[in-house]
């Protein structure tokens, strides 16, 4: 079992990679899905600001029933994603991140792959009334827009 700074350094040694072909197939095959209401944050500047300050601004209205994903993160994993005004749980995260290793490995997933496969994960089962979401590069393609 790994603790939350080699799960974080096994992240962050992934979190450069061009987007994998199969995070899609990886999607497919462990039924990663998000129902909840979504506001998707693309552009070229400011995407990480503009998610901190909705995050705010929902967890004044949702409490802890808004999630966020960031596209990265300052120190450990895990603060790439929050709960209301607050990073997500370190055990939490290490379950999820656990849970779903061998396949990461399997699928050659990117840091930011994984950091959706767990966000995704957390969002649905916390049944959040909000998730804001920083998008990679954006379009079709993008990790974060899963497809039916």
């Amino acid at each position: 079992m790994m603790n939350l700074k080699e799960a974080t350094r096994y992240i962050e040694k992934r979190q450069n990679e061009v987007s994998s072909e199969s995070f899609f197939a990886f999607a497919k095959k462990t039924k990663l899905a998000l129902s909840r209401p979504l506001i998707h944050v693309a552009g070229s500047n400011g995407k990480g600001c503009t998610c901190f300050y909705l995050a705010l601004l929902a967890s004044k209205k949702y409490g802890s029933r808004c999630g966020t994903l960031f596209n990265s993160f300052a120190d450990e994993a895990n603060d790439a994603i929050w709960i209301g005004d607050q990073p997500l749980k370190e055990e939490e995260f290490l379950q999820k991140f656990e849970e779903h290793l061998p396949l990461y490995e399997k699928y050659n997933l990117t840091g930011y792959e994984i950091l959706v496969d767990i966000a995704y994960r957390v969002f649905e089962e916390k049944e959040l009334a909000l998730a804001i979401v920083e998008c990679a590069m954006g379009a079709l393609g993008d990790p974060s827009m899963l497809d039916d």
